[in-house]
């Protein structure tokens, strides 16, 4: 099988693109490539994606050079996160998964036990994943040990995301707040409501990337709250947003993935 090694020369193939603003894109790979992933997530070195037949693939980026990875044993993964560039995946029965470099995976504490997860995201070391009770708790990937962080006031939350100021939830009614990962206490970030036809997001740095239902794309400093659209509203047909690496890339409906210019 090819290591991740030999995947990651492959990304240095198309190292240079050519935008000439923030909000241009690039088409990666061939289009509707990726049409049968049901999850994903974005890894230092490339894109992993999980299809509905249970195979993960690795795509480099930005060439879009992909491979499968060990057997087709994710068909029942429900989500994948990526705490300090380890691959975690959250199946349908509850259970966690720490997922090894050539596809073999081991079990992360006691079966079952994130089976009311809402939301999760990776963040200094730990998984952060919110219950439908509204708790929020933080496990350790290694020895599976959890424990709850603040009260549980996070029922709303549909989203969260790891930023370098600290945890971002968005709550069914669009708004936005930055969490104390340690404490659990949070503040508002811009308006009430401000996020509500938001898409799809992802942080890299202070920065979240949102799209909403009309398209627009649009970044959010979140040490402020203050937001601006870049780019065209052509972003509506965006099914999935990833930082790979220090890229920002989109997976749309039709399966085809887009480098996303951020600067």
């Amino acid at each position: 099988m090819t290591s991740k090694i030999s995947i990651l020369l492959f990304s240095l193939i198309l190292t240079t693109q050519a935008f000439s603003a923030p909000g241009d894109w690039k088409q990666i790979g061939n289009p509707g490539d990726w049409k049968g992933s049901i999850t994903g997530i974005g890894m230092s070195d490339g894109l992993i994606t999980i299809e509905g037949t249970g195979v993960l693939y690795l795509t480099a980026i930005p060439s879009g050079k992909w491979v499968s990875v060990g057997a087709a044993d994710f068909a029942a993964t429900m989500a994948a996160f990526n705490v300090d560039d380890n691959l975690v995946t959250l199946e349908s029965d509850g259970s966690l998964y720490l997922v090894a470099d050539d596809g073999t995976w081991k079990g992360i504490g006691k079966s079952g036990d994130w089976k009311d997860s809402i939301a999760g995201v990776g963040y200094k070391g730990q998984l952060y994943t919110i219950e439908s009770s509204g708790a929020m708790y933080k496990t350790d990937i290694f020895t599976g040990k959890w424990v709850q962080v603040g009260a549980p006031e996070f029922a709303d939350t549909q989203a969260m995301f790891a930023s370098d100021k600290g945890l971002i939830t968005l709550e069914k009614d669009g708004s936005l707040y930055l969490v104390d990962s340690a404490t659990g206490s949070w503040k508002a970030l811009g308006q009430t409501g401000e996020w509500q036809n938001t898409i799809a997001g992802v942080c890299m740095g202070n920065s979240l990337y949102t799209v909403e239902t009309g398209g627009a794309l649009y970044v959010t400093d979140v040490t402020t709250g203050k937001w601006k659209q870049i780019g065209k509203s052509e972003f509506a047909g965006t099914v999935g947003m990833f930082v790979c690496g220090n890229q920002l890339v989109t997976l749309e409906e039709d399966g085809s993935l887009y480098l996303v210019s951020t600067k």
